[in-house]
């Protein structure tokens, strides 16, 4: 009886993890319409381990485990929202940022408008000295984008999300941020960080 229910259990987490990756796609392609307006792109297979690292930190580091979002406007600091993460979730949010360190996740992902740019295609670009961006710009585009596969919690109702942008030496944009699904669409609800070039 203890395997039938073993086998049970692990297709329903099986199809659960599929459902997840459907989300993860749809909530990708949504983000590049609506919000970075792009109808065209290239994207880096994964995120660096630099990265995934510093995400990690971000979240370790999160006083009393609460992420709090703040009107700046008018002078004035004013809370709008808070989130507090239980120890589970935040576990959880670690756990799957340390497991995109793997290129496998990358491998049955589809965009519409995108294309991939394997990671090892980037490097060599960019460790050779006689290529760089201008080699970039002139066989690939414009610039690329590196994100976190989407990590879904709270019954899907949250989000924590990583992108970014690179286009030249001193040209980019990025941002870590927790997403919330009000009304059935997804808006930025936490920015944990957030750089520019």
């Amino acid at each position: 009886m203890r395997p039938y229910i073993a086998f049970i259990l692990l297709i329903l987490s099986q199809s659960a993890k599929a459902q997840i990756s459907a989300e993860g796609q749809k909530f990708v392609a949504a983000f590049f319409a609506q919000e970075r307006k792009e109808t065209k792109y290239f994207y880096a297979q994964g995120v660096g381990s630099t990265t995934i690292n510093e995400l990690s930190k971000t979240i370790n580091n999160l006083p009393k485990n609460t992420i709090k979002s703040w009107d700046r406007s008018g002078g004035r600091a004013r809370l709008i929202d808070s989130l507090v993460l239980t120890d589970d979730e935040k576990y959880y949010i670690l756990t799957e940022l340390a497991a995109q360190k793997a290129d496998s996740l990358w491998k049955n992902i589809t965009l519409p408008g995108a294309r991939m740019v394997p990671k090892q295609t980037i490097l060599e670009i960019f460790n050779n000295k006689n290529k760089g961006w201008s080699y970039f710009h002139d066989g690939i585009g414009k610039g690329f984008y590196m994100f976190t596969f989407p990590i879904f919690f709270r019954n899907n109702n949250y989000c924590a999300f990583y992108y970014g942008y690179s286009c030249g030496n001193l040209c980019g944009d990025g941002a870590f941020i927790i997403y919330k699904k009000v009304n059935g669409k997804w808006r930025a609800a936490f920015k944990l960080y957030e750089w520019v070039s």
